[in-house]
């Protein structure tokens, strides 16, 4: 969605993106928002590369691909503890290095 202001007697062109995570049975389980203000002598193409970076940051692209599939909370727990895994060996590596 797109809209066009005045802001500060400047006309400013707005981007509000809303993203609704809906599951099976419709009900709305995580919403994003995500805001762009279209600078003054900014192409387009640099406003939508802005856009795609906020998008990428906010991580909701990360979330749309974790809720795309169902997991199971067994398979939740074992990634996380595997996580966990791997950041305490990288800890003890570098305590190691570091002395």
């Amino acid at each position: 969605m797109a809209a066009v202001a005045e802001y500060k007697s400047k006309p400013v062109l707005a981007m509000v993106v809303f993203l609704f995570l809906v599951n099976k049975s419709g009900k709305v389980v995580c919403r994003f928002m995500v805001k762009l203000l279209v600078r003054e002598k900014e192409s387009i193409q640099e406003a939508v590369r802005r856009f795609r970076k906020m998008v990428e940051r906010s991580g909701i692209k990360k979330e749309m691909r974790r809720r795309e599939y169902y997991e199971k909370p067994s398979e939740i727990k074992r990634r996380a503890r595997l996580r966990a895994e791997r950041r305490s060996r990288r800890a003890r590596l570098l305590a190691a290095r570091n002395g």
